[in-house]
């Protein structure tokens, strides 16, 4: 099963082959697999290769980043940048971090990263661009900034439900600034 975040896209084929089961993925998306010895689950992105073994767990990957994200909340995986041949296990509770060629895996918490399928955004330390991007995702925004990001944090959830203004008063409490304006059919978020 899979659940797609806004903005994200999956191809696969009608029917899977005998002895595999591949699909094409762009955005974020949660991953409930079920284990077949006889017929690995792979997801291909622009920056990654995934090899599931049978678990759950969350991908982050969206076009035109060089960074993707994949947190595991239980299971095993093994994966590798497009742009290498060694591959990496990723455990429960941890995450991988593909940025260029290199791999990072860690410990975290999961709750963050999979809060979007129960309706939230949850910041936790979450960077202006973080917390931007999120909602770039999710409103169908560009994110335009007029000057250097800020070096503040997000902390909170708020729900998807919420209009995006509603969502910017509560950002503007940080003391940045936005304006949403509409080019070509394009909202753009103007962030100062």
């Amino acid at each position: 099963m899979v659940w797609l975040n806004a903005n994200s896209k999956i191809s696969y084929p009608r029917v899977f082959s005998k002895d595999s089961r591949e699909v094409k993925f762009v955005g974020e998306g949660f991953f409930d697999v079920v284990k077949d010895n006889k017929r690995p689950f792979k997801i291909i992105t622009e920056n990654q290769e995934i090899q599931v073994l049978g678990t759950r767990f969350n991908v982050y990957d969206y076009k035109p980043s060089k960074e993707s994200i994949t947190t595991l909340v239980d299971g095993l995986i093994k994966m590798r940048s497009n742009n290498s041949d060694r591959f990496s296990y990723v455990r429960a509770n941890e995450q991988a971090v593909i940025n260029e060629n290199t791999i990072e895996v860690h410990k975290v918490d999961v709750r963050p990263y999979i809060a979007w399928m129960e309706g939230f955004f949850y910041f936790d330390e979450a960077s202006p661009k973080n917390a931007l991007d999120q909602l770039a995702h999710w409103y169908d925004l560009e994110i335009i900034y007029a000057d250097d990001i800020p070096q503040i944090k997000f902390y909170g959830m708020i729900n998807r439900k919420k209009s995006l203004g509603s969502i910017l008063r509560i950002l503007e409490k940080s003391g940045m600034k936005f304006k949403v304006d509409k080019v070509n059919e394009q909202k753009r978020l103007l962030v100062f």
